[in-house]
């Protein structure tokens, strides 16, 4: 709870110091991890319920949700081996069991299928390139720009 608690606290100055003024201003706000990721990691072995964490989120988000959330989807034992090639260091979550990983994959899954007009799954498996590609058809197709 402590960490859900900490995340929420987080966005919440995320929102209000940065998202909502570029709102307003009419720009567009790209966020890598908002209120999908929150719901997935903190649920995952946390015990943190579905529903604490949805209150959460209505209390913090309120109105400002994502037109469109692009979900990158991969094996996590890939994606392990990617970061390693990169030379990058595992974080906290990153660092946790792979039957933790298959939940968060299961989770974000689980999302995009009870919000398929917001989430668009990509394969990333496959080269940047193809990832970008499709990651800006996507936006293109559900904004309209």
């Amino acid at each position: 709870m402590a960490e859900a608690l900490l995340m929420n606290a987080a966005r919440s100055e995320h929102i209000s110091s940065l998202i909502e003024p570029a709102l307003i201003r009419g720009e567009i706000v790209l966020c890598d991890r908002f209120i999908d990721s929150t719901r997935v990691y903190q649920a995952v072995q946390s015990g943190v319920t579905p529903s604490d964490l949805l209150a959460l989120e209505a209390l913090v988000v309120g109105e400002t949700r994502p037109d469109v959330t692009l979900i990158l989807d991969a094996d996590p034992a890939a994606l392990v081996g990617r970061r390693r090639r990169r030379g990058e260091s595992a974080d906290t979550f990153e660092r946790r069991d792979a039957s933790f990983h298959e939940a968060v994959r299961r989770g974000f899954r689980e999302i995009a299928e009870a919000e398929p007009d917001r989430c668009v799954i990509i394969d990333a498996s496959q080269s940047e390139d193809a990832v970008l590609a499709q990651a800006l058809d996507a936006i293109k197709l559900r904004l309209g720009r």
